[in-house]
């Protein structure tokens, strides 16, 4: 073993675990239990990830169970690691990270820089675990969430955050700015990773989806800010729609993704749709129209 890493949100979890005090909540102790995701680049193409080429790698890990954290390193030199930063949601901007479920996803945006921007995006997370005895969350039932019920795009490099799709946290619903779309329906905490498309594989993000806790998968769209020959906006009967500067129409959502076995009674309530015959389905909102793509 070269090193180790012990957050600094875990000390108080040691003398339970060497079985020198009582666990602070019921059942099992849990730490670092996220799925670490690399963003590495090896700009010469020979394999070796050298510092002085301006190779990098970086790494980035969530908690799951342990916490509401997400941490970030470099292991450009993999014997000597440094921490970047660290997002929780006592972290300015982060309020609605819940348990941090969501594997984060690397995305290539463009911002209009000279270079393209290497980005996370993740779900809020997963509204659960304990308060003292009592069960919180989608551990305790179904009910609306107000933590886990965003997403998150930040900055590889800095942690900085770049935008958020939140939904409601109990207190006012907050006007759209360039980086935050409110989204009023999104009520269930984010627990997957989600999916980022370059769909036309010129190494740009195009589109991202993700499916909440409630049955309702999210479709988001990304602006371009440079010319490229597949971008485009969206119009609807309704006039064009909203685009902030990097991403467009953010968290629309398109329907319901499910499973017959496991489609909830409450989110088939919500989708006011009859329960399909078929063991897997889309269903597109009822009133939703679909967009029409023309170019920028």
């Amino acid at each position: 073993e070269s090193w180790a890493f012990l957050p600094l949100e875990l000390l108080p979890l040691q003398a339970a675990l060497a079985g020198r005090a009582a666990p602070p909540v019921p059942g099992h102790i849990y730490g670092m239990d996220g799925a670490p995701v690399a963003l590495v680049d090896d700009s010469d193409g020979n394999g070796v990830i050298e510092r002085s080429a301006g190779d990098r790698a970086w790494v980035f890990i969530g908690q799951r169970r342990g916490g509401r954290g997400i941490y970030a390193f470099d292991m450009t030199d993999p014997d000597a690691p440094a921490l970047k930063w660290k997002i929780t949601g006592d972290t300015p901007g982060f309020g609605q990270l819940a348990l941090t479920f969501s594997t984060p996803a690397v995305a290539r945006l463009d911002l209009g820089g000279t270079e393209l921007t290497p980005a996370l995006v993740f779900g809020g997370g997963y509204r659960g675990g304990w308060q003292g005895s009592t069960r919180l969350g989608k551990d305790a039932g179904d009910a609306d969430d107000t933590v886990g019920n965003a997403i998150y795009v930040v900055d590889t490099d800095t942690g900085r955050l770049i935008w958020k799709a939140v939904g409601p946290d109990g207190s006012p619903a907050p006007a759209d700015t360039p980086a935050r779309h409110f989204a009023a329906g999104l009520t269930d905490s984010i627990p997957s990773p989600v999916a980022v498309v370059d769909s036309d594989g010129n190494g740009i993000a195009d589109r991202a989806y993700v499916g909440d806790t409630g049955g309702t998968l999210w479709r988001i769209w990304v602006k371009r800010r440079t010319a490229h020959p597949t971008a485009r906006s969206r119009t609807t009967a309704t006039g064009t729609c909203a685009n902030w500067r990097n991403w467009a129409a953010a968290a629309r959502r398109i329907g319901a993704f499910f499973t017959r076995r496991t489609w909830s009674e409450r989110a088939m309530r919500r989708a006011s749709i009859p329960a399909w015959s078929s063991s897997r389905a889309t269903v597109r909102r009822p009133g939703m129209s679909r967009c029409a793509t023309t170019p920028i």
